[in-house]
Formats: C-alpha cells, structure tokens, sequence
C-alpha cells in the first residue's frame, strides 16, 4: 500500500505501507510506480498487512475495551 506520510498514517501503517510526502505529486506517482515494479516490495507489503490488521480485529478491540472496563469498575 502506498500512502500519505502523515502522523496518523505512519503509526497505524508502519511497517506495512510505503509512504509518500501528500503535498508531492512526483514523490506519490514514484511511490506508487515503485511498489507496482517490484514483485519483492509489493509482496512484502501485502505480508506486512497481513499481519498488521491482525491487531485491529473486532474481537481484539471488544477483548481490550472489556478488559479496560473491568479495571475501572473494580477500583
């Protein structure tokens, strides 16, 4: 995934996604020819992901916010 180096980007997509400098069109179009070429990058990437939305299931967020409320309701 090619996206927009940004702070919030960065924190959720690192180490999964390439990032481009969003006011930079030539920086974008080269990012994105970059990851398009390259078979080992891309493939990569697509791994990266796959292991990164492993943290933002629905079942893990439920698990965390429940575990958050019990702490706060037995203090």
């Amino acid at each position: 995934m090619v996206a927009s180096r940004t702070q919030a980007l960065v924190e959720i997509g690192e180490p999964a996604a390439y990032f481009a400098d969003p006011k930079d069109p030539k920086d974008i179009a080269e990012k994105i020819s970059q990851v398009s070429n390259d078979r080992e990058l891309k493939d990569q990437l697509v791994e990266r992901g796959k292991a990164l939305v492993k943290n933002y299931s629905w079942d893990k967020t439920a698990k965390e916010t429940l575990e958050v409320y019990k702490k706060v309701l037995t203090k």
